[in-house]
């Protein structure tokens, strides 16, 4: 029939050989009525709550229709099976989510019932996010923290977001296709109330808003000051400074030899004021230093690490020791190296005050742990110091050290016989030499090596330029 619910007439007549008979008593019938033509939810949509309106549009003569829903295509055990439905709606509680449920419609009259029409199906919605951690109007939360909610089964990704009214209306972090169950997030101001939720949603469905949840957010982070960081050269005293996070803020400071602050030298808590006076314990050392800050109750997270080092340790003087006497007009000084020096700057003065320098005996750039000053004057009392340099800095001066230097001692005497490298003496020698200024008396030392380990002569206090030795051996070399 060409329409639904619609009243035919029929009648019959034969006809053969171009004769036909009187037309049959006229019967009439109604054809059936129209399906329910589905209208809400659209097809094959996804994300559907599990309490949901489905929709039809009125069907002309029916009086009554009947719905049914079902999580099986084939409708063999219908979930919702109703009748005589008045109205053109049906709200449907349904218990699966992620589940795909077909629906249908029709028709019904007094006296006639529709067809089924082809059914539809929608997708409920995933379950909704169970939020874990911050726990719901925490306090202190770290500008940069991590949130986390309960895994759902089957769900591929999740959208967090977090904003400064409970309404979202102004979303400060929207962050979608997160493929874990937590999320880290950098929060743009402290001592702020934020409200944060959760949904699942990917490619294949979406599932509606967690609760929302909110917190406050923490103090941040003090920012380093002073000295700068990496900064070399700085004295064992050593001032270090960070930014004043709040009036009344309290600071903890520590100090450590290693980035992970395993070795802490200082851990100073209760600092009320943003700078601290160190006392650092080593020379020539790098240490690791960082602040955090509390106020109000609530604690920052720490800062950033930043790192220094310390000056070259001051040299030790050795030689001559401190007050000796009688040192020569030349006298070798000594000090002990200092690690990580590079060269050492020198002066020599009257005064243990520096004040009054000796003329051309101060020195920069020495690479050595040694000086030799000349052409001192006698029986005078000289005061010298040392300090350490390299690429970073320079080191405190050393103590003072003092020495006082003899009258002039006498000449180096020069030998005349036996001549040197002279060959065929006899065994029996006279060794002599020239006589030396300011000398007194000769000290004579003969022996077979060079080194004189050994002396097989050695002799002191001889008053004049000459001696007699014997008993030498034969065939020997001597010096």
């Amino acid at each position: 029939m060409p329409d639904y619910n619609t009243r035919y007439y029929i009648r019959i007549r034969a006809v053969f050989a171009g004769c036909s008979s009187q037309w049959s008593a006229t019967t009439a019938f109604t054809s059936i009525l129209a399906p329910a033509v589905l209208s809400t939810p659209e097809d094959n949509i996804t994300g559907m709550p599990l309490s949901l309106d489905l929709g039809w549009s009125a069907t002309s003569g029916a009086s009554t229709y009947d719905i049914q829903v079902d999580n099986d295509q084939d409708f063999n055990s219908p979930l919702i099976s109703e009748t005589g439905l008045t109205s053109t709606a049906y709200s449907a509680t349904l218990t699966d989510n992620n589940t795909v449920h077909y629906w249908r419609v029709r028709s019904v009259s007094t006296n006639c019932t529709s067809d089924w029409p082809g059914e539809w199906n929608f997708l409920t919605e995933y379950p909704p996010v169970i939020l874990n951690t911050p726990s719901d109007s925490a306090e202190c939360i770290p500008l940069e923290t991590t949130v986390m909610w309960d895994t759902i089964p089957g769900v591929l990704s999740y959208l967090i977001q977090v904003a400064t009214d409970s309404g979202f209306t102004n979303i400060i972090i929207n962050d979608s296709a997160l493929t874990d169950n937590s999320h880290s997030i950098t929060l743009p101001s402290p001592v702020t109330t934020y409200f944060w939720r959760v949904k699942a949603e990917d490619v294949n469905n979406t599932g509606p808003w967690s609760e929302a949840r909110s917190f406050v957010s923490a103090i941040r982070s003090p920012a380093l000051t002073s000295p700068a960081n990496g900064t070399a050269g700085l004295p064992l005293e050593t001032t270090l400074v960070w930014e004043e996070i709040a009036a009344g803020a309290v600071y903890l400071l520590q100090i450590a030899t290693d980035i992970d602050f395993d070795d802490i030298v200082l851990d100073q808590a209760g600092l009320n004021e943003n700078s601290y006076s160190a006392t650092l314990p080593g020379f020539n050392t790098m240490y690791y230093w960082r602040v955090t800050a509390t106020s109000t109750g609530c604690s920052s997270l720490w800062s950033e690490v930043w790192w220094l080092k310390t000056v070259l340790a001051p040299p030790v003087l050795l030689l001559p020791a401190n007050g000796a006497n009688n040192q020569p007009l030349s006298p070798t000084l000594v000090w002990e190296e200092s690690a990580g020096a590079v060269t050492y700057d020198f002066e020599l003065a009257y005064d243990s005050d520096f004040q009054n320098h000796v003329s051309g005996k101060g020195k920069t750039g020495i690479p050595s742990n040694t000086i030799t000053p000349k052409n001192l004057n006698i029986t005078t009392q000289y005061h010298w110091r040392v300090r350490a340099s390299n690429m970073e800095g320079t080191s405190l001066w050393s103590v003072v050290f003092n020495f006082t230097t003899g009258k002039l001692g006498p000449a180096v005497p020069e030998l005349v016989s036996p001549a040197d490298d002279e060959t065929l003496i006899p065994i029996a020698v006279t060794f002599a030499w020239e006589t030396a200024d300011r000398a007194d008396h000769y000290n004579l030392q003969v022996a077979n090596d060079r080194q004189f380990t050994s002396p097989i002569v050695m002799e002191t206090g001889i008053a004049s330029n000459s001696y007699d030795a014997s008993g030498l051996a034969n065939y020997t070399e001597y010096w």
